[in-house]
């Protein structure tokens, strides 16, 4: 299949990064590119809408704010790919 992303896509997964934002108790993040994030999060985002996403990795955070392009309810992070 061929890749149609704009960016190359870095999988995060056991690099101990956790996420944050408001209303959700669990953020996970799957991987990231310049131009996206996939995350897996115990509440369905709203398309369109923008949210404020808190990254902590060691002792450093980085707060980026992101507007959804699309979201799936899942049980698992495939869904991203």
């Amino acid at each position: 299949m061929e890749e149609k992303r704009g960016h190359k896509r870095f999988t995060v997964v056991g690099m101990d990064i956790n996420g944050k934002m408001l209303f959700t108790s669990e953020v996970k993040p799957i991987d990231v590119s310049i131009g996206g994030i996939c995350l897996k999060a115990d509440r369905r985002f709203e398309i369109g809408r923008e949210y404020t996403l808190k990254l902590e990795y060691d002792d450093k955070i980085l707060s980026v704010n992101g507007s959804v392009v699309w979201s799936v309810l899942s049980g698992w992070a495939g869904d991203c790919m």
